[in-house]
């Protein structure tokens, strides 16, 4: 064989390696992608078995809002305004979220970021302006509106004003108009007394006691002066229009005043009165209760009256010694040199 015949024999036969290789290396890779369609379809016949997956509630919304059921429906119930809104499946939060920004009971509840207050005066310059923070306090809104209402002597109803709850609203966006309403389930006593004051003006404060969500709760209905003659028809006719301006006329259960002879009369008006709208409870055995300090009262007076007299010179000798200082040293020193105890 020549050395010619020879190179072609060793072409050939790296030509047919190549070959090989490249079928070999086609089979791999279809034997590849085969395998890899096949693990896709056993990954979709998994996930196809066990569902779609839950996503997780990583959002802040979820701890302001509360899942219920009302029938056979999901409803999501925000915490501070008891709003309720549909619950979505796919869990998504956005229309949740767009509530707690608006909602008034939360801004007020929860602390936030404070706001800044613009003061365009002071004492010393009318052009000097400062700014320092500022949040709403419902609270603090509702004691300062108590204070004015007694300073100017306004009526109970004034934050009931609709002009008066414009400006409050047009001032501080997050302020909540007052409710001049009790709620009470059924029924509720009231206890009443009378006071003078320095100008001889008789004034009756009328406070009405209920039992609410199983908690004994006070409101001050009515504080009003009462025009002469101080009578109990003056009495009755007062206390029932009080309850009438509350709609407390068909709940009253019980009236406590004290041993007075005139609220005698005013109580058996008012019973009157109350009756021709519905019965009473228990008939209105129980409807005057008669006030027990008032009765403690009366009862120590009579015991002290043996000792009256005794009670009015110690009253003038204590008024004589503190006249004046001189006679105060003196009657120290007088109680050293006895070696009388005393008080510090």
């Amino acid at each position: 064989m020549s050395s010619l015949e020879g190179l072609f024999i060793n072409l050939s036969e790296e030509e047919n390696s190549d070959h090989n290789r490249e079928i070999n290396d086609d089979q791999t890779n279809v034997e590849d992608i085969r395998n890899t369609e096949e693990n896709q379809e056993n990954g979709d016949d998994i996930a196809l078995q066990f569902g779609k997956k839950r996503r997780r509630k990583i959002s802040k919304v979820w701890e302001e809002f509360t899942i219920i059921e009302i029938g056979s429906e999901k409803k999501m119930k925000c915490k501070h305004c008891k709003s309720l809104f549909k619950f979505n499946e796919s869990g998504t939060t956005t229309q949740y979220g767009r509530h707690l920004l608006i909602c008034p009971k939360r801004r007020v509840s929860i602390p936030g970021q404070l706001e800044l207050s613009m003061q365009t005066s002071t004492p010393r310059c009318d052009s000097f302006s400062t700014m320092k923070p500022w949040k709403y306090d419902h609270a603090k809104i509702r004691e300062l509106l108590s204070h004015m209402v007694m300073v100017h002597e306004l009526p109970f109803v004034f934050d009931e004003y609709d002009m008066f709850n414009l400006l409050m609203k047009q001032a501080a966006p997050d302020f909540q108009k007052g409710s001049g309403s009790i709620e009470i389930s059924k029924r509720v006593s009231i206890t009443t007394d009378i006071w003078r004051s320095g100008q001889k003006l008789e004034y009756m404060v009328v406070t009405c006691h209920f039992v609410h969500d199983w908690k004994l709760h006070k409101r001050v209905l009515n504080f009003v002066k009462v025009p002469p003659p101080h009578n109990g028809a003056a009495v009755s006719d007062s206390l029932y229009k009080c309850l009438e301006d509350w709609g407390l006329e068909r709940k009253l259960a019980s009236v406590t005043m004290d041993n007075a002879s005139y609220n005698d009369v005013a109580v058996k008006r008012l019973k009157e009165s109350l009756s021709y709208l519905g019965k009473l409870p228990y008939d209105g055995k129980f409807f005057h209760v008669r006030c027990c300090a008032h009765i403690l009262n009366i009862l120590v007076q009579d015991g002290l009256s043996d000792i009256e007299s005794v009670i009015h010179d110690v009253r003038d000798s204590v008024k004589h010694i503190s006249a004046t200082p001189l006679r105060i040293q003196m009657f120290s020193e007088t109680t050293k040199q006895m070696r009388l105890p005393c008080k510090n």
